[in-house]
């Protein structure tokens, strides 16, 4: 539940980050996480990705999921991405074409993740 708590602890606390990286995490619960009732972003679901991209659209964002993850569904992050570049925000969303829940090995090998993630710095 890595990328559902990059999601919650960014929404919740935002300036205490530099960036954002959740890897194919989830934002709303759905039915195989229905047990966690505790949403990223709480109250009506239905406009969950606009509050979110509101609340996080400073926050420099890239966003990895698994185009076959049998987990977490992919629409969570393309949601979560599209909401984020309509309000413009600084985002960048990787879907890694046959990789399923295991996105962060690939990830975390990407040169250019990488550099993008060392390179942010806290505003303050």
């Amino acid at each position: 539940m890595g990328g559902n708590g990059a999601w919650y602890l960014a929404y919740r606390y935002a300036s205490k980050f530099a960036a954002l990286a959740p890897l194919c995490g989830w934002v709303i619960p759905f039915s195989s996480w229905a047990r966690y009732k505790d949403a990223v972003v709480p109250g009506d679901t239905a406009v969950a990705y606009d509050q979110l991209a509101r609340k996080l659209g400073r926050l420099p964002t890239w966003i990895v999921h698994g185009e076959e993850d049998p987990v977490v569904p992919v629409q969570q992050s393309r949601r979560a991405a599209a909401a984020l570049q309509k309000s413009g925000a600084d985002v960048h969303y990787t879907e890694m074409p046959g990789i399923g829940h295991n996105c962060w090995d690939a990830a975390y090998n990407s040169s250019s993740f990488i550099t993008w993630l060392f390179s942010q710095r806290r505003s303050k």
